[in-house]
This record gives structure tokens, sequence and C-alpha cells, in this order.
């Protein structure tokens, strides 16, 4: 399935979520669609013949490695499997936290209300905050810097970020700033039609 089929559906799903939705028709809603999808990735895996490129193999390195070969599915290109499996959870949490109000979730509500600025930020954070420190903190030198066939600085075979990359470009709270300026140039221009 493409990205843009998976973007679609995303908008189908802002239904759910207009004013007029019934908060406890959208959550019964929500519990079933992503309980069906769920369900749905598991037959997937369990009969090996569709959803995923790479089927799931009972793996000779015992049980552990056998349920990670049944959650190994493609994210490039999605899956039915892959988005079944991230999707069908993804909306039971938001069934069950919905009521939740606190630190945490407003902390989440940031990134939530502006995906597509914070997507394509966090490509410019994790290179530019992260590359130089975790390349330094992984013993390679300013030699290492350019690498022959290789068309991005600071990137030479065997560099990854890791989890003090993730970690440090999920934290990083430029989105907020987004919300703020995003919010005072919506009052402008509300304002500005209004007054004439």
């Amino acid at each position: 399935m493409p990205w843009l089929g998976v973007m679609m559906l995303g908008y189908c799903f802002g239904k759910l979520y207009q004013v007029t939705a019934d908060p406890a028709w959208r959550r019964k809603m929500l519990l079933l669609i992503g309980s069906a999808l769920v369900l749905l990735f598991i037959a997937i895996r369990l009969l090996k013949g569709y959803g995923d490129p790479a089927p799931m193999s009972v793996q000779s390195r015992g049980s552990v490695f056998t349920f990670l070969s049944f959650l190994n599915v493609n994210k490039y290109p999605p899956s039915l499997a892959f988005l079944s499996m991230t999707i069908g959870p993804a909306m039971i949490v938001l069934a069950l936290l919905e009521k939740v109000q606190n630190r945490i979730t407003r902390f989440f509500l940031v990134y939530g209300r502006v995906p597509l600025f914070y997507y394509i930020l966090h490509f410019f954070i994790l290179f530019t905050l992260v590359a130089v420190v975790v390349f330094f903190a992984q013993h390679f030198t300013v030699n290492d810097i350019e690498t022959a066939n290789n068309p991005f600085w600071f990137k030479p075979s065997g560099f990854g970020f890791g989890l003090l990359g993730s970690i440090c470009g999920v934290v990083v709270r430029v989105p907020g700033f987004y919300i703020r300026f995003a919010n005072g140039m919506t009052g402008i221009r509300v304002r500005t039609s209004i007054g004439g």
C-alpha cells in the first residue's frame, strides 16, 4: 500500500474527531477498528501467505526469535501487516487515553498538533544536533567526516544514531514554538479578515 493511501485514510479518520461526533461513539469505533486491525495482523502473520513479502517463520534459535520473526514486517513499502500492526494498537491507545489529561499527555499533544512539521524538522534536528556528537562519541576522527562514495558528511560506514539520537530527536521542543507561532498567525488572519 502506498504511503499516500495511508495519508488519505488519515484524512478520512478525521471524521471521528469532528466537533459533532459523539465521544462515546468515537471511542467505540476506535476500539472496534483497532481490535479488528490487530486481529487482521495476527491472521496475516499466521497464514504466512499475504500481507508482507517476508512471511513469518519458525526460527531454530528459539521461541524469542520466532516471535521476532512474527513481528518482522516491511515498513518500506508499507505492507498490510505493518499497517495493521501499527495503526490498530494506536487506535486502541487513542480510545483508552482520550479522557486522560496530565503533563505527559500535554507533552505529546504538542507533537500531535503539528505532525508534518515535526516529521520534516526531525530529520534536520537529528542530523545537526546529534550526528556530530555521536560521531565523535563513537571514536571517529576528523579524517572520517568525509568518506568516499557517500554524499553525506559525518556518515561513515558503521555509524548510527542509536538510542541516544532517537531520544534527543524526540525531546527537542521546537514544535511547541511552531504551535505558538501558528496560533498567533491564525489569530492575526482571523482578525484581519473580520476587521476588514
